[in-house]
């Protein structure tokens, strides 16, 4: 199996080591790992919702409006 994705696998590999060199990978816990793949698990909606850019909307869009229900 490794051979038939091997080019991705390396490409994932190399992406990865641009975060975190391989050589640090003992000295991190799991959580801080997926901290580093990942960001924070919670999301500020709130920040999110203020900096929002609208392309061909506004936020009192009713599309806009509807969205926003939804994740919040």
């Amino acid at each position: 199996m490794i051979t038939e994705c091997e080019a991705q696998l390396n490409a994932f590999l190399r992406g990865f080591r641009t975060i975190i060199p391989l050589n640090y990978l003992g000295a991190i816990s799991p959580s801080e790992l997926s901290f580093a793949i990942s960001g924070p698990v919670e999301i500020d909606v709130k920040q999110m919702k203020e900096t929002c850019l609208y392309d061909g909307y506004k936020s009192d869009s009713e599309v806009a409006i509807w969205f926003w229900e939804v994740v919040e």
